[in-house]
C-alpha cells in the first residue's frame, strides 16, 4: 500500500524502499531475495554475485525502533561494534583460553571478514571498523576510569602523575584525529585547479591526484584511506597522522602497562618505569575492581600496539624520507637562483 499524505505514521510502522507503508511484525516476512538464496542452496544453483548486498539492504531498511510518527532505521554498521566489543572483551575475561580464542582466531577472522565484504566488494563507504575504533576507546576508558581509577568510591591505584601522562597522550590523539578530519581535501583540488588556470607551465611540481572511492572524491597526494579513522591520509595532512599513530601508541603502552600493573603480582623495577612479571603469579589483593576484566583490557592493549607501531615505521620512514630530500632539493634551488 503506497503512502499518502494525510495518512500519518503510527510509532511501529515505516516506508520502505519501495515507498509502501511497512510493519515492523513484518521484518521476517515476504523476503524475496532470502527465499531465492536458500533455494538456490538446496538445489545447489550459483547464487548472483549482488545477492548478499539485496540481502542486506532489506534487513537494513526493515531493521528499526519505534518512533514517533514512524519507526526509524538502527544502522547496522555503526551499531554492531557497540554491541561485539563489549561482548568479546567479557568473553575473552573468562579464562586464557577464551583469551586466545578471541584475540587469536575470532577478532582477526571478524575484521578479515568485514573487510573483504564490505571494503573489497559492495560497500566501501562502511562506518563499522570507524566504528570499532570508537567503542574500543570507549570501553577501555570504561575500564579504566570505574574499575581501575575507581572514580566511584574504591581507593585510587593510578598516581596523578601516571594519570596525568596517560591523559596527554589521549588529548594528542584526539587533536590529531580532529585536525585530521578538519582537513578539507575538496578546497585543495578546487585551489589546485585554479592554480593551473592561472600559473600554466610555470608553477612547481604538483602532486597527482587519485580517485578515493570512500570519500568518493579526488585526493591530491593520497596516500591511503584510513577506515579506522574514516579520513584520507594524504602529503598534507600526513603529519597529524603520524602524530595520532605515536600519541596512540603511547597511550595503548601506557595503559597496558596500568592495567596490569594493578591486578599482576609481583612486580618488577626498569628504572622509572614498572612492569609486570611475565607470568603473572596471582592477582593483587587489594584491587577492588573486576581483576579479569582488567587483564584482558592489558593484553588487549598491548597487542593493539604492536601493529600501530609496525605502521608508524612503514609509514614514517619513507614520509621522513621524502622531507628530507624535499629540504635539500629546495635549499639547493635556492643557492643556484642566488648565484644566477
Amino acid at each position: 500500500m503506497v503512502l499518502e499524505d494525510n495518512d500519518p505514521l503510527c510509532c511501529c510502522e515505516y516506508t520502505n524502499v519501495q515507498g509502501e507503508r511497512a510493519h515492523l511484525c513484518s521484518l521476517f516476512c515476504d523476503c524475496q531475495e532470502l527465499d531465492d538464496t536458500f533455494d538456490r542452496l538446496i538445489m545447489r544453483a550459483k547464487i548472483p554475485e549482488k545477492r548478499c548486498e539485496a540481502i542486506l539492504e532489506v534487513i537494513e531498511d526493515r531493521l528499526r525502533i519505534p518512533w514517533p510518527r514512524g519507526a526509524i532505521k538502527v544502522p547496522i554498521d555503526s551499531v554492531t561494534p557497540l554491541v561485539l566489543v563489549p561482548g568479546m572483551f567479557i568473553f575473552a575475561s573468562q579464562s586464557w583460553l577464551t583469551q586466545v580464542l578471541v584475540h587469536g582466531m575470532v577478532l582477526p577472522l571478524l575484521i578479515f571478514c568485514k573487510y573483504q565484504t564490505c571494503l573489497r566488494s559492495y560497500r566501501p563507504q562502511t562506518k563499522f571498523f570507524a566504528m570499532w575504533s570508537l567503542a574500543t576507546f570507549a570501553f577501555l576508558f570504561y575500564i579504566y576510569q570505574f574499575h581501575v581509577v575507581g572514580i566511584l568510591y574504591w581507593p585510587k591505584t593510578v598516581s596523578p602523575i601516571e594519570n596525568l601522562i596517560l591523559i596527554g597522550f589521549v588529548m594528542g590523539a584526539m587533536y590529531s584525529v580532529y585536525k585530521l578530519k578538519s582537513y578539507d581535501h575538496h578546497y585543495q583540488v578546487l585551489q589546485q585547479q585554479q592554480s593551473d588556470s592561472f600559473n600554466g607551465s610555470n608553477q612547481a611540481p604538483i602532486l597527482p591526484k587519485r580517485f578515493c572511492k570512500i570519500c568518493l572524491t579526488n585526493i591530491i597526494g593520497k596516500d591511503h584511506h584510513c577506515v579506522w579513522l574514516d579520513v584520507c591520509i594524504s602529503e598534507d595532512n600526513f603529519p597529524y597522522f603520524l602524530s595520532f599513530l605515536a600519541c596512540i601508541f603511547m597511550s595503548l603502552v601506557l595503559s597496558g602497562l596500568i592495567f596490569l600493573t594493578s591486578i599482576c603480582l609481583p612486580l618488577r623495577e626498569i628504572g622509572p618505569v614498572l612492569i609486570p612479571d611475565l607470568t603473572c603469579l596471582r592477582w593483587n589483593a587489594h584491587f577492588e575492581g573486576n581483576p579479569k576484566l582488567t587483564f584482558t583490557a592489558g593484553i588487549h592493549c598491548f597487542l593493539l600496539a604492536i601493529p600501530i607501531l609496525l605502521l608508524f615505521i612503514v609509514k614514517g620512514a619513507p614520509y621522513l624520507v621524502r622531507t628530507i630530500l624535499k629540504r635539500y632539493r629546495s635549499s639547493g634551488s635556492k643557492i643556484q637562483n642566488q648565484r644566477l
